[in-house]
């Protein structure tokens, strides 16, 4: 499996996610990515192991909150929170499944602030928002032995 690949599935997951729950959509640009403001990471196992980070900054993050919540004004750091964990676990969701289509698999619950990354072998990617970036890194996934 590529590198190449997983960042194809990767972003296909974050596309996805983004259009149907969100209304919101990646831009075709290099995200300038900045300090985030928020952050969340999601275990997952089964076929395959690993986590997902996700990163995002302030203004991409309240902006999605609200248009998750079907809020007119920008949404509160607790709500912000929940919604971005919400946003993490749907992305390993998809990903997961394009990475394991056969097998059945388990997510962790999201983790905010994400717990740090405990391996090198990660794989980012940077996404551009219209009010700001998303980030992602995945552990290179392992597959387990049944």
């Amino acid at each position: 499996m590529t590198d190449d690949l997983l960042r194809l599935w990767v972003r296909q997951a974050l596309s996805e996610v983004l259009e149907t729950m969100f209304f919101s959509s990646v831009e075709d640009r290099v995200a300038d990515c900045g300090s985030a403001a928020y952050s969340a990471s999601v275990d997952y196992e089964g076929g395959w192991e690993g986590t997902l980070h996700l990163r995002v900054s302030q203004a991409a993050a309240s902006r999605l909150a609200a248009d998750f919540l079907g809020l007119h004004e920008e949404a509160g750091g607790d709500e912000t929170i929940q919604v971005l964990r919400e946003l993490a676990n749907m992305i390993t969701g998809d990903f997961v499944s394009r990475l394991n289509a056969t097998s059945p698999f388990r997510l962790h619950p999201p983790q905010s602030p994400a717990r740090e990354n405990c391996t090198t072998e990660t794989i980012e990617s940077h996404y551009g928002l219209e009010d700001g970036f998303v980030a992602i890194s995945i552990s290179r996934p392992q597959m387990t032995v049944p």
